[in-house]
């Protein structure tokens, strides 16, 4: 399984995830423009610590990735700085509607 990554080029204004695939452990990576980005929250896993994660349109569809996961509670206010950096990077809406995916659906533990 390849573990989850990402970089942010702030000179071309894009994001890149390498992830794995969750039903099959296919390695992915996307490349998506700051555009592209809809969303980026902070959620808490099932397991009680946070995960910071973004929402991205790929192909017409929304997609949620985490970027960061297993944060524990005592560095919420690092996970809240990164997620803040993040959404000013890609100028995403703090209060943007939430799209068909519930935020507990993609990030359990």
């Amino acid at each position: 399984r390849l573990a989850r990554r990402f970089v942010l080029n702030f000179d071309a204004q894009v994001l890149r995830l390498d992830f794995s695939t969750p039903i099959a452990g296919a390695p992915r990576s996307w490349v998506v423009d700051f555009e592209q980005v809809r969303r980026v929250e902070l959620a808490r896993q099932g397991d009680g610590r946070l995960a910071a994660w973004v929402e991205v349109d790929w192909e017409g569809r929304a997609y949620q990735e985490a970027l960061v996961a297993g944060i524990p509670e005592q560095d919420r206010a690092g996970a809240e700085w990164f997620v803040a950096l993040v959404r000013d990077a890609c100028r995403t809406d703090a209060g943007a509607p939430p799209a068909a995916a519930a935020e507990g659906d993609r990030f359990e533990g």
